[in-house]
């Protein structure tokens, strides 16, 4: 009882209340008795309040009040005297995957795509690998997070439909960056042993020296899955067509098995070609060598977090309290805790994303479908995924139609000539792109040389669409006059 302390004392300052209410008390009683010395006793009937005489059993109840009232302050104050045990589980193994997203990962030498093949294995991964801390980086030209390291697997599994080579700003393949970014990410979670997957069809030779100088300095073990075969397949565009060379050649880039090998050689690590089984995870993560100390270490530890023991004067607080029943003063608190929230409403989970899908919201008969569909753009190199026909499955007969499609090109190239019945559609994309002016009655930026709708709101043929100039930023971390953006819509 040596570190007996208060965590709360402030609460202390509660007993001058309760004092005063005391006093307060005391002086009314004494007030009532001094009239009785000065008031004729005949008068006294018709002046005074009458009061009976306090009983015995009065005195016992307001005592157990006065007593309840002292207790629950002390409680409140928390008196403490240990600290609190915590049990830990420490497992700070890490997993990075880094799947690259180079051209050469459209070739359908493994059917239907290279990338959908990585993409189908990388599920595989985190399905089997439950309680490693994971992470997520795309590579091309440049690396790029994903999702740092994290439990939760359906936040990465979600990242993967959207990762595509047409969405990286440079192409290439730049595994030196790549390392760099895997080190930072097992820096700020503090992994140890810290293991490297690499998902590609082959690397550059001049990054192979600098790339295993940086996984030694790093500690990190490096494994590799190599997609593809040696006969390769050519790279398809958005449009179905081959790329070519200069001369007019397909190209068709071939698994670049012997870069790789070297690569695993120089680093320590291991490789193995994808396979149709879980042969090849096994070999690079289960039976691993680092496997051995991913186990989790079960231990008691003590934080400077002192244990609050106020709760063992609840106890005799409700038993002092029960001499309150009879005046209906327990019943109104009972009710007070009844009511009191037990859990949080908060949601936990990922809301449901509208990957060319529907959904339809019914009030006084009738029918407001929202539609979402997945990335449709209609500038350069973006994909057109989205189908707005297949969001709106079950939802022909909806009253009104919003659409969520996250590229405003897609609004005057399929909307407007397609679909009449959608009253308007949601987009963002832009940024405005993060440079412009905007002020009363004038409104300016480079990306209106591109997208006819570029920022706020558009009308055409009595539909409409908003362009968001979002919270994000490509490039340049910063916004110049084309200020975030949060838009709340009223629907009336």
């Amino acid at each position: 009882m040596s570190d007996f302390h208060l965590l709360r004392p402030e609460w202390l300052l509660a007993l001058l209340l309760l004092l005063a209410l005391l006093i307060y008390r005391k002086r009314q009683q004494a007030l009532s008795g001094q009239w009785k010395n000065i008031i004729a006793p005949q008068l006294q009937p018709y002046v005074l309040k009458q009061q009976k005489n306090i009983q015995p059993k009065e005195n016992i109840i307001q005592g157990a009040l006065w007593c309840a009232a002292l207790l629950a302050i002390f409680a409140l104050s928390g008196p403490s005297w240990e600290k609190q045990p915590s049990l830990v589980y420490n497992n700070q193994a890490g997993l990075v995957i880094a799947l690259d997203l180079s051209l050469s990962m459209t070739s359908q030498d493994l059917p239907p795509s290279r990338l959908q093949r990585a993409k189908y294995k990388i599920t595989d991964i985190l399905n089997q690998q439950q309680n490693k801390n994971m992470a997520l980086i795309a590579y091309a030209g440049d690396a790029h997070i994903a999702s740092p390291l994290t439990r939760d697997k359906k936040t990465i599994q979600s990242m993967l439909p959207a990762l595509d080579p047409y969405i990286m700003p440079t192409q290439g393949s730049n595994l030196v960056h790549l390392v760099e970014q895997a080190s930072a990410l097992f820096e700020q979670g503090n992994s140890n042993p810290r293991q490297l997957l690499l998902v590609t069809d082959g690397v550059e030779p001049q990054d192979i020296s600098a790339a295993t100088k940086a996984l030694n300095e790093n500690d990190i073990q490096l494994s590799i899955l190599a997609i593809g075969t040696e006969q390769g397949a050519p790279i398809v565009k958005p449009n179905g067509q081959f790329f070519k060379d200069s001369q007019g050649n397909v190209i068709m880039p071939g698994l670049e098995w012997e870069n790789l090998q070297t690569l695993a050689d120089a680093s320590g690590g291991r490789i193995i070609k994808i396979s149709n089984n879980d042969k090849d995870i096994n070999y690079l993560l289960t039976q691993s060598a680092l496997q051995e100390s991913f186990t989790e270490q079960k231990e008691t530890v003590e934080f400077d977090q002192w244990q609050d023991n106020g709760y063992w004067l609840v106890i005799p607080v409700l038993f002092l309290s029960l001499f309150a029943f009879r005046k209906g003063l327990l019943l109104l608190l009972v009710i007070g805790f009844l009511n009191a929230p037990t859990k949080s409403w908060a949601e936990s989970t990922l809301p449901d994303l509208l990957l060319n899908d529907n959904h339809v919201i019914e009030k006084n008969h009738e029918r407001l479908a929202i539609l979402g569909v997945e990335n449709w753009g209609d500038k350069g190199r973006f994909q057109k995924y989205g189908d707005i026909d297949k969001a709106k499955n079950g939802c022909l007969d909806s009253d009104i139609k919003l659409l969520l499609s996250h590229d405003p090109s897609h609004w005057e190239a399929q909307v407007l000539p397609n679909h009449e019945d959608i009253a308007a559609t949601f987009s963002g994309h832009t940024h405005g792109m993060q440079f412009g002016i905007e002020i009363p009655g004038f409104k300016w930026s480079p990306s209106q040389y591109m997208y006819t709708q570029w920022a706020g709101l558009y009308e055409k043929k009595n539909q409409q669409i908003y362009v968001n100039r979002g919270l994000g930023f490509i490039g340049y971390p910063g916004r110049v006059g084309i200020l975030p953006e949060i838009t709340v819509f009223e629907l009336a």
